[in-house]
């Protein structure tokens, strides 16, 4: 099996961001995709989402728009999404996350958090490595309790690398039902070249 060599005198940093009023996480409803703009993006239904346009969230479960999209515009159940429509009716298991596929082997460089009023409830801003090498290898890489809390700022003080495919997920039950504004900072790292043992 190989060894993975990475250079860190080459590093890209990348910002996602995701806005919401509600759970982090949403079920996509047993309903059809909806063309929009002439068929260049997708209208899809997923009731009192509380998304925010400009967003960035990760489709899982779809059969034609699973993946990392930009969320365009909003209504109370329905989001549209940057991607080229095509027909499909969703089962109702589908879900959007705020989440960040690791196109290579990446690093944590901050979060940023803001809450429009300190929540109440003790509802814990959870980060999650979703391992590609399978469940057995998830973590947990970050916790945070949000109680009282308006904004914070995580900067990791040790490094953290993550492997290609592994994908980052977001997690936050928001019961307070505060606005969220939210950004992480991924470095993506350059691969060097892979070493046989």
């Amino acid at each position: 099996m190989g060894t993975q060599v990475w250079d860190d005198g080459i590093r890209i940093i990348e910002t996602i961001n995701l806005s919401c009023a509600k759970a982090l996480s949403q079920t996509i409803n047993n309903a059809a995709a909806v063309t929009a703009d002439g068929g260049l993006q997708t209208t899809i239904p997923i009731t009192t989402h509380g998304y925010l346009a400009g967003s960035n969230i990760y489709i899982t479960g779809s059969t034609n728009y699973s993946g990392l999209k930009r969320i365009t515009a909003v209504a109370t159940s329905t989001i549209t999404i940057q991607a080229p429509f095509v027909a499909e009716t969703f089962a109702g298991t589908e879900t959007t996350r705020f989440a960040y596929p690791c196109p290579v082997a990446c690093e944590i460089a901050e979060l940023r958090i803001h809450l429009s009023t300190a929540p109440t409830t003790a509802n814990d801003f959870v980060i999650t490595c979703d391992a590609a090498r399978g469940s057995a290898y998830d973590t947990v890489v970050f916790s945070k309790a949000m109680t009282g809390l308006t904004d914070y700022i995580w900067v990791p003080e040790d490094e953290v690398t993550f492997n290609i495919d592994d994908i980052l997920v977001c997690t936050y039950t928001n019961t307070d039902v505060r606005t969220l504004g939210i950004e992480l900072k991924i470095r993506r790292i350059a691969k060097l070249g892979v070493v046989r043992s």
